[in-house]
């Protein structure tokens, strides 16, 4: 079995290498261990960077010479195999700590310093834009946990002091408010009509279940509309006290039940058609 055979299989061990070359790029006998023995990390050394005969030009190479070319290659297969977060941040901590230690690179060369120092301004930049993309996807799952969260209670049952609407309403304004909510205001176009085409369809089939009824089939204001608890209708009130009934016609009809329905909420309609504007009220729908 070959070197890149257990590579194929396992292969991270490409982003450990170049972490370890990175902790040992300064230190120039660690070549004469590579012709010495076979282990791992040689054969990897051997399979990336050349031939025996080329590290033993490495060996009798003179120290600035040796760190010269152990840092060009570490830029070159930085840039080629280590992908990972996990080892960007790494290197990128060896390379800092070797540029804010000036005492142990002031023997190199003064292109290898300068090398040195151009490495880590780009290894810093990757870095910064591996950590944003990290917390853009820490924001999308956190984002997606509340979504799943939110729906489960619903589908448990959670909410049977609301009208049949009321349910729906409380759910979004509960995702306005939470993670979901800073994930949809800090989504591009494309991510931000995913996400609402995905909780508008969600909306849908629950509020299907709850009243029991086909997707076509229309129903008076009134089946969706009747309050089971006027307490808890206080409470939904509260939440929709933005709404504005020009405007947010069916948010206002659910929530402002002390007021005449507005014109825009429909005498009859689908659970399609209210769950779909609940969203578009409170959320503004899908963006162009």
């Amino acid at each position: 079995m070959t070197t890149q055979d257990v590579v194929q299989v396992l292969p991270c061990l490409h982003e450990k290498f170049v972490v370890d070359l990175a902790n040992g790029v300064d230190i120039v006998r660690d070549h004469t261990r590579i012709q010495q023995s076979q282990r791992f990390f040689e054969r990897l050394w051997h399979d990336l960077t050349g031939t025996n005969v080329q590290r033993q030009q490495a060996i009798n190479a003179s120290l600035a010479d040796g760190v010269d070319s152990s840092l060009r290659w570490l830029i070159e297969l930085t840039g080629s195999l280590a992908k990972s977060h996990y080892a960007i941040t790494q290197v990128n901590d060896r390379v800092n700590q070797l540029v804010h230690h000036t005492a142990e690179i002031a023997h190199y060369a003064a292109e290898t310093r300068s090398q040195l120092h151009q490495f880590a301004e780009n290894v810093n930049t990757r870095c910064l834009a591996l950590e944003q993309e990290v917390q853009g996807l820490r924001q999308t799952q956190n984002g997606m946990l509340h979504l799943n969260r939110v729906f489960t209670r619903w589908q448990a049952g959670r909410y049977p002091q609301f009208s049949l609407a009321g349910r729906c309403y409380a759910v979004i304004e509960a995702l306005r408010w939470g993670a979901f909510g800073d994930l949809l205001r800090s989504s591009d176009a494309s991510q931000h009509n995913v996400l609402i085409d995905d909780l508008r369809d969600r909306a849908i089939t629950q509020m299907l279940r709850d009243a029991d009824v086909t997707a076509s089939e229309r129903k008076n204001s009134d089946f969706w509309l009747a309050v089971p608890d006027t307490h808890f209708g206080e409470g939904l009130a509260y939440l929709g006290d933005w709404c504005d009934p020009h405007y947010h016609p069916v948010v206002s009809a659910i929530t402002q039940t002390d007021q005449v329905l507005p014109l825009g909420m429909p005498i009859r309609s689908t659970a399609e058609r209210l769950a779909s504007a609940m969203v578009d009220e409170v959320f503004g729908g899908v963006q162009p």
